[in-house]
């Protein structure tokens, strides 16, 4: 098994919040187009 270098680490957690908040575009999208219960998945994110 290897591991993960600290560094590697710490770069995806750096870029962690920017991807998310992209991420966050389609799933509004797709509660607007859906409608019922996925709206509710924007403030989840």
């Amino acid at each position: 098994m290897t591991t993960i270098p600290a560094v590697e680490v710490a770069r995806w957690q750096n870029a962690l919040p920017f991807w998310l908040s992209l991420a966050m575009v389609p799933v509004v999208v797709l509660g607007a187009l859906t409608g019922g219960w996925t709206v509710l998945l924007a403030p989840l994110f």
